[in-house]
């Protein structure tokens, strides 16, 4: 039951991200540094955050925090990289900063295994709904595409199979 409460302000957390993505073309450093707060605090008070976490012995109550914050360096950090890489051989913007810190949001709640599926099944919705939309659209090269409502989706979805794998 625990596990459907993180859930739930996760994906709170996510929704608020992607209606202002959506809106205003920018993501409130508020949400993604609150919530990774929030999740770090939660680890340091009851252990486990949730499914998304391996089990880590429970000798050094900060194990699962400092688990969190690595979680959250080496998602981030990996789409920051691919982010990077992009924009030197595009010459042009592909993620902002903001999707990079909420992808560091889905790492804190989700662990690494779970933001990386987060991500891939949001990338496929994306791909699929934004072509789609263009087919029946003019062609806008330049468009700004909000990813933070694909990445609440792709997380929606990583949620729900977490909870169906571990009620099982």
């Amino acid at each position: 039951m625990c596990d459907v409460l993180l859930y739930a302000i996760f994906l709170f957390l996510m929704h608020r991200a992607a209606v202002h993505d959506r809106k205003a073309g920018l993501i409130p450093d508020r949400i993604c540094y609150s919530g990774i707060a929030f999740a770090l605090l939660w680890a340091l008070l009851f252990g486990d955050l949730s499914n998304g976490l391996q089990k880590i012995s429970a000798v050094n109550p900060l194990n699962y925090p400092v688990k969190i914050l690595i979680d959250v360096l080496v998602v981030s950090g990996g789409l920051l990289w691919i982010a990077m890489t992009f924009e030197s051989l595009a010459g042009r913007e592909g993620l902002g900063f903001g999707d990079i810190k909420l992808v560091g949001l889905m790492g804190a709640f989700l662990g690494i295994g779970g933001a990386v599926h987060g991500i891939f099944y949001g990338a496929w919705l994306a791909v699929f709904i934004e072509t789609f939309r263009r087919r029946r659209r003019h062609f806008c090269r330049n468009c700004h595409i909000p990813f933070a409502p694909y990445l609440f989706y792709g997380s929606f979805i990583q949620c729900c199979i977490s909870l169906y794998v571990s009620h099982r």
